[in-house]
């Protein structure tokens, strides 16, 4: 099964402890962005490497490209999974570098969308968050970057206000105890997928979900719930959002599988056609 690729939106505020600097010379987003992709050298982030492919260029407070990023400290075998036979061993300082897309828009002087690709489990926000927020602290000690999930404030809900959705997917790696008992005698593991498409249940369940503390908390038929996705229709596009922690309602926009290129990566021109799309919604008042 191929993995699963989303874009994540975050928002990048930029404050100042001094106001009668900001005052005299106001340095914007934007700003420390281009200082920031200026530096084209790797980075290691406490075990993750981190490598701008090439420094991307504003266009109207815009500008998208791709980070290649991974882990380092650990030897591995990669082995090829159809003969069993091992390619290479893997050193302790080798990185298996992943390409990772990035799209950061300017809204406000002082307030960016930055959209991430995340590929499975597989993500540069963290070491990205730390990189950029401590090159923002050393190159302009009075100024500081908040980097926040986007769907904090409020976008989730008026995302779930304007969607018309078509389908609403539970996913679960635990199968109910009844359905258990009757696979004892079979070896392997198992998932199951509950797919819903009657509109009236599909609102009456999004409304438990988002209400919900948290993903702990949502149960179908006593079952803990692994994976919520919503299948939906925004402005006429289609999309499919994957609900990560429900208290935050991390909506992340799942890429269809039909723009997965054979070499498993999503293709760079819909991402960026997506990419878009999400900060036109967000940025949207």
């Amino acid at each position: 099964m191929a993995l699963s690729h989303f874009l994540v939106s975050y928002q990048l505020t930029l404050t100042c402890n001094d106001s009668k600097v900001d005052a005299l010379a106001p340095l914007s987003i934007e700003k420390v962005l281009i200082e920031y992709f200026k530096n084209k050298k790797r980075r290691v982030i406490v075990d993750k490497y981190l490598k701008l492919d090439k420094v991307p260029q504003f266009s109207e407070h815009l500008a998208h490209g791709t980070f290649k990023a991974g882990d380092r400290g650990f030897t591995a075998e990669i082995i090829d999974s159809e003969t069993d036979e091992l390619v290479v061993k893997k050193k302790v300082q080798d990185v298996q570098a992943l390409p990772y897309f990035f799209m950061a828009s300017c809204f406000t002087f002082k307030n960016a969308i930055l959209i991430l690709q995340r590929a499975g489990h597989f993500g540069i926000k963290s070491a990205l968050e730390e990189d950029l927020v401590s090159f923002c602290e050393k190159k302009f000690p009075q100024y500081r970057i908040s980097f926040v999930m986007r769907t904090q404030d409020g976008v989730a809900q008026k995302f779930f206000e304007r969607a018309k959705f078509t389908a609403l997917r539970f996913e679960t790696n635990q199968v109910p105890k009844e359905v258990e008992d009757s696979l004892r005698d079979h070896d392997g593991s198992y998932s199951a997928e509950i797919r819903i498409t009657k509109r009236s249940i599909i609102d009456r369940l999004v409304q438990m979900v988002t209400s919900a503390k948290s993903r702990k908390d949502f149960k179908l038929y006593n079952t803990p719930i692994s994976r919520i996705k919503v299948e939906s229709s925004v402005g006429g596009r289609k999309a499919t959002f994957s609900l990560g922690a429900i208290a935050d309602t991390d909506i992340a926009f799942e890429i269809d599988k039909k723009y997965i290129k054979e070499d498993g990566h999503p293709d760079y021109d819909q991402m960026c056609v997506f990419a878009k799309n999400i900060i036109n919604d967000l940025t949207k008042k």
